[in-house]
């Protein structure tokens, strides 16, 4: 009885989450065949297809800033073509003048279903991934048992597998400054630089002009009972509460407005690739250049001399484990080796 009792807390847990894991694959499944594949996203696919093309652009021979620019520029490159004929590939599903046959429509449905649980599997094979790398070389190959003793691990995993991160950043720069575009970015920056700026504003209209000034000490002289300090806290406290009231109100208005406008303008399609193109540019220039800023830290950390009481601390390989974590994968070592930072000799 003992023994039977002991096998059901065992297996109680592994049960929820295998309960678990069958219901969010049924959830994935029914919304990708309600969703279907020619309205879905495609990004989990087109992630993993970017991801076999830096497996072949780390077959070109190359180093130093050459080699930079031909792994992280071709993978970029790839990326934007790929989401180009992603793209014309949803225009002509949308853009079809007849009704598709019943085989399309069953074959749409059914690579929905695979491609909604692609879209929510490969983030977190790339962020999983990612960490099973540094833990495989920072703690040792015995930290998690079979694991990492297994070939599919050593040979294909750990040699790839922190690429699929930095191409997950790289397509999601991509479609994110392209989605946002020039316009919107601005706007949305100068949005929020306004209601920022009612804060100040607010303060600045209630004591320079006159009607709120005496609007806040009537305020205050109608709560006198509570004493000369807190009545004119309560007084102007409201007072500016309701000028903050106001401006936001006006300022979400012309939010409000001027994205009537930036929608009109996005349907003009040369002046919307345009806009898109130009924050996807800025969207890519910034990725790469934290990663690149990311990796320079990592190696400045590790060959800067460390006090004596500091080294005698830290573990032996401790630095040249981590070194080889950010240098296990093609890309990953480009951003880390060949990176511009340190070819430019800051």
């Amino acid at each position: 009885m003992t023994q039977l009792l002991n096998q059901l807390l065992i297996s109680t847990p592994l049960l929820i989450g295998l309960i678990a894991v069958g219901v969010a694959v049924l959830a994935l499944f029914s919304y990708g065949w309600i969703a279907r594949f020619s309205r879905i996203k495609w990004t989990g696919a087109q992630v993993l297809l970017i991801f076999g093309g830096t497996i072949l652009l780390s077959l070109i021979p190359s180093e130093g800033i050459g080699g930079f620019a031909i792994i992280v520029g071709g993978t970029i490159g790839i990326a934007i073509a790929v989401m180009l004929l992603g793209g014309l590939l949803r225009w002509y599903f949308r853009r079809r003048p007849r009704r598709a046959n019943l085989v399309f429509r069953i074959i749409d449905h059914v690579l929905g279903m695979f491609m909604a649980a692609l879209n929510f599997l490969v983030p977190l094979l790339a962020l999983g991934g990612a960490g099973l790398v540094f833990v495989y070389h920072m703690a040792g190959a015995d930290a998690l048992g079979e694991l990492f003793l297994n070939s599919f691990w050593t040979e294909i995993c750990a040699p790839h597998v922190l690429d699929l991160l930095i191409v997950s950043m790289l397509v999601a720069a991509v479609k994110g400054g392209y989605k946002l575009g020039l316009l919107r970015s601005l706007w949305s920056l100068l949005t929020v630089a306004l209601v920022f700026g009612v804060a100040v504003l607010s303060v600045i209209l209630m004591f320079r002009l006159s009607f709120l000034s005496s609007f806040a000490n009537m305020l205050a002289g109608a709560f006198s009972s509570l004493g000369l300090f807190l009545s004119y806290i309560l007084g102007y406290g409201i007072t500016y509460l309701l000028c903050c009231i106001v401006l936001v109100a006006a300022t979400m208005l012309l939010h409000f407005l001027i994205h009537l406008l930036v929608k009109q303008i996005d349907k003009v399609r040369p002046l919307r690739f345009i806009d898109g193109a130009i924050m996807t540019i800025i969207f890519c220039t910034v990725t790469v250049a934290v990663l690149c800023g990311i990796n320079f830290g990592v190696y400045t950390v590790m060959t800067v001399e460390l006090p004596e009481t500091v080294a005698n601390v830290i573990p032996a390989d401790l630095f040249s484990n981590l070194s080889d974590a950010f240098c296990s994968s093609p890309l990953a070592r480009a951003f880390y080796v060949d990176n511009p930072i340190r070819a430019l000799g800051v």
